[in-house]
């Protein structure tokens, strides 16, 4: 039986060796490997490469379901289509025994990765209808979508029921909810989803419970859960000899165009999609977007942008057309999108906190180049994109993608990170005067405020200035709140 993991200390005179993955993870790579063309799993780990494509494999949990095991099997999906960024994907292995569950999830989601990969390479898809591949465009940007799934239908006592006995009912089902079969293309169609802006392959996933008393929905973008609001919550007919349901979909989206010019309508709503990401690590979780609200500012009148362009000379095409068709100042990178202006020689864009700016160039060698001058962090000027739209776009997918803190200096150079970890010192010697053990926590020992900053001079009015979203993301990791920094100029 494959046991849960437990961390043992090793007595100080055994010299410690890597044990290796823990027996989960290492059944879960093995399987996962057998499944994909080529795969195998370098000594020592629970990673499977399969030509350029790497899968991270983990099991989060093992659990007892009467007389199921239950395993939720984690994978982390990078290399060749889907890019650097590792993409999330998991999926619940179900069978008599641990290992049975282990391998069950492992399979079955390894399998379905291979048939839509095999078929966006350009395998005929199965007759059968069990891999679907169509074009779709999404924001006027074409995409070949290709969606496979796998449903399970559940007895009155919550075992799964044969999968053949139970397809015609699940067919039915997915009628009711308006698949023809799957449901993601419709979801496409729909604009449920951001705005896709990168050239990697997207990975999505959908799941649906259907029980008696309830209805779980939930829909994954780049890995990440995607806003749900009113997908699938319309009342439908029960079907006949099925008492639940178990409805999962795996599909990716291969760009077909290079990226279109950012719209108005596509940022807007991939922001409003952000907005229930309350976290202090997320996007919409943190001051930096309390001060904009997610929402796009007015666009720049004509007069306006020949202001700006009366001192700074004319603006690249995609600058312009971006300030004057979809928002001027508003929502965007760190407190958001400032109103253009000279400043320096070069054009503020925002506020990264923290005494942080990142701003245009519009010398003639560095003409339409973002830079990050980190004069209050680490005190470099790094070039950080070769566009504004590249760098405005960059900042949208890893919102989306749910990557943290969206940052372009070292944020260990900052004030704050400094103050905390002089905080944690000062915590650590209390509790060890006090005989106290266990992990240091800051929770309720820094008051509300208690973190104040102060700074500008560059491209803001001396006094004090706000947090940037690292030193946010810092502080929540010690359980410390957004609240105990004072608020800047930027949150107001």
């Amino acid at each position: 039986m494959i046991g849960r993991r437990r961390r043992r200390n090793a007595p100080e005179q055994v010299e410690h060796h890597d044990p290796g993955p823990p027996p989960a993870d290492a059944l879960l790579a093995a399987i996962v490997a057998h499944h994909l063309e080529g795969g195998h799993v370098p000594e020592g780990t629970s990673r499977v490469e399969s030509g350029s494509l790497v899968v991270e494999c983990s099991v989060n949990q093992l659990s007892e379901l009467g007389t199921w095991w239950s395993a939720a099997c984690f994978f982390l999906v990078s290399g060749g289509r889907f890019g650097e960024t590792p993409v999330f994907a998991s999926i619940s292995g179900m069978g008599s025994t641990p290992e049975e569950a282990v391998a069950g999830g492992g399979s079955t989601w390894a399998d379905m990765l291979a048939s839509l990969l095999r078929v966006a390479d350009g395998a005929e898809p199965a007759p059968d209808g069990e891999v679907l591949r169509s074009e779709t465009t999404l924001d006027g940007r074409r995409f070949m979508l290709v969606v496979t799934g796998l449903d399970r239908g559940l007895s009155r006592d919550g075992a799964l029921d044969d999968p053949d006995e139970t397809r015609a009912s699940i067919v039915e089902l997915r009628h009711r909810f308006g698949g023809h079969p799957w449901l993601l293309p419709g979801l496409a169609r729909d604009g449920r989803l951001p705005l896709l802006t990168g050239d990697d392959v997207v990975l999505l996933s959908l799941f649906v419970g259907e029980l008696p008393a309830s209805r779980t929905v939930e829909l994954k973008v780049h890995g990440a859960d995607w806003d749900t609001t009113g997908v699938l919550d319309g009342e439908i007919e029960p079907v006949r000899g099925l008492d639940g349901a178990l409805l999962r979909e795996l599909a990716i989206l291969v760009p077909l165009d290079a990226p279109r010019p950012l719209e108005r309508s596509g940022v807007q709503r991939t922001l409003d999609g952000l907005a229930s990401r309350r976290d202090p690590h997320q996007a919409a979780g943190w001051q930096g977007w309390s001060a904009h609200g997610g929402a796009l500012g007015p666009v720049l009148s004509d007069s306006q942008l020949a202001d700006v362009e009366s001192g700074a000379g004319p603006l690249p095409a995609e600058v312009r057309a971006f300030f004057s068709e979809v928002a001027g100042p508003g929502a965007g990178p760190g407190y958001g999108l400032l109103l253009p202006r000279l400043v320096h020689g070069v054009v503020p864009l925002a506020h990264a906190g923290c005494g942080n700016t990142w701003v245009l160039r519009l010398d003639p060698a560095e003409r339409g180049t973002v830079w990050m001058d980190a004069a209050g962090s680490d005190e470099t000027l790094t070039r950080v994109a070769p566009s504004f739209t590249r760098w405005f776009s960059g900042w949208l997918d890893a919102a989306v993608r749910d990557r943290g803190p969206w940052l372009q200096y070292d944020v260990r150079s900052c004030a704050p990170v400094s103050v905390i970890s002089q905080l944690l010192e000062s915590e650590q010697a209390r509790a060890t005067t006090a005989g106290e053990t266990g992990r240091v926590s800051l929770a309720g020992r820094v008051n509300d405020g208690a973190l104040s900053l102060q700074g500008g001079g560059k491209y803001l009015p001396p006094g004090p200035i706000d947090p940037c979203h690292g030193c946010v993301g810092v502080a929540a990791s010690l359980s410390l709140p957004p609240t105990v920094f004072a608020g800047g100029t930027l949150s107001g």
